[in-house]
């Protein structure tokens, strides 16, 4: 997981915590490149339509 949030320019911090438990924490980015770099063969978002 740390591989993959660093691919994208995000942090993940995973970890015990009391009671037994796992916590996991995930900061990625949410723009267009962040998504390409993460899957290169994805299709292109579609071009919005203008003048409507």
């Amino acid at each position: 997981m740390q591989e993959r949030a660093a691919a994208a320019h995000g942090t993940i911090v995973a970890g015990p915590v009391d009671g037994g438990l796992f916590r996991v924490h995930a900061e990625l980015p949410t723009d267009e490149r962040a998504v390409n770099r993460l899957n290169p063969h994805a299709a292109p978002p579609p071009v919005a339509l203008r003048g409507m």
